[in-house]
């Protein structure tokens, strides 16, 4: 009968500490949940944000290279321009200037003979009466002379600037080239962007579906914590309840004991009263 009893109170202690224990863990469970979407909202909120300033910049980054891709393709046919314009530039000063400038130098010496023929023949007129004035601060002759001096070397100097003209256009040519890859490496990082930009796209998508997904599974898991706690009463009660029946056999038991006492103490007074 004491085990019985002793049975149901302890039935009845772990029906009382089970509840409360697991009151107050699926308590501690809905806290570190709670915590952990909470954590993970304001993740994905930091992440949307993120991923908002990182679609504004892309953006921002694509207008300027293509603005940037759009000057270095008027770059490079402003250099290819300036290429063919300095190489036929060099070709003129080469060729046209400085043999014509030849030729006229290597004509000068006859010029300046036929010049001081001249310079003497109208010298010699302008002493008649009759002959014209001519008395020139600077003969005719000396005027060629200077011309020639002035000439000396000129071509040979025109010739080396047509070859420096050569090599600037050579540089533009390669200045144009550079710009050219760089045009295309633009247009290539264009597209890059563009499809990090769709990336990015969906990544926005993503997150608006997992912060919906957060919201549905916090309302989901406060509704499970209350059927959980519900569940956990109603458990304990029945256990309780349960303890009902080593209390209900102790009874019996009990009950059985003190029938058969009081059947005894009877039958011995009968018995003394006979043998009297």
């Amino acid at each position: 009968m004491r085990v019985l009893q002793a049975v149901a109170t302890i039935g009845l202690l772990a029906a009382i500490v089970g509840t409360v224990v697991g009151w107050g863990l699926l308590g501690q469970a809905e806290a570190a949940l709670e915590d952990s979407l909470t954590l993970t909202s304001d993740t994905l909120v930091a992440l949307d944000a993120s991923a908002g300033v990182a679609a504004d910049s892309i953006e921002t980054l694509g207008t300027s290279l293509a603005a940037l891709e759009e000057t270095a393709t008027s770059l490079d046919t402003a250099f290819d321009e300036g290429e063919v314009l300095m190489e036929d530039l060099a070709e003129l000063v080469r060729r046209d200037v400085a043999e014509s400038l030849t030729a006229v130098d290597d004509a000068l010496p006859g010029l300046i003979r036929v010049a001081g023929t001249i310079d003497t023949t109208l010298s010699a007129l302008s002493s008649l009466p009759f002959g014209p004035a001519y008395d020139p601060t600077e003969s005719f002759a000396d005027a060629l002379r200077t011309l020639d001096v002035s000439l000396d070397g000129l071509p040979d100097r025109l010739r080396e600037q047509a070859d420096q003209i050569d090599a600037t256009a050579g540089s533009l040519g390669d200045v144009g080239e550079g710009v050219s890859d760089l045009a295309s490496d633009l247009a290539g990082f264009d597209a890059t962007l563009a499809d990090t930009a769709e990336l990015l796209d969906t990544y926005s998508t993503t997150i608006e579906e997992g912060t919906a997904l957060v919201e549905e599974t916090t309302e989901q898991l406060g509704r499970q914590l209350v059927f959980g706690r519900i569940a956990l009463v109603l458990l304990g009660v029945a256990f309780a309840l349960l303890q009902v029946v080593p209390l209900q056999m102790a009874a019996v038991a009990a009950a059985g004991i003190r029938a058969p006492a009081a059947t005894t103490a009877p039958t011995a007074d009968g018995v003394g009263g006979s043998g009297l």
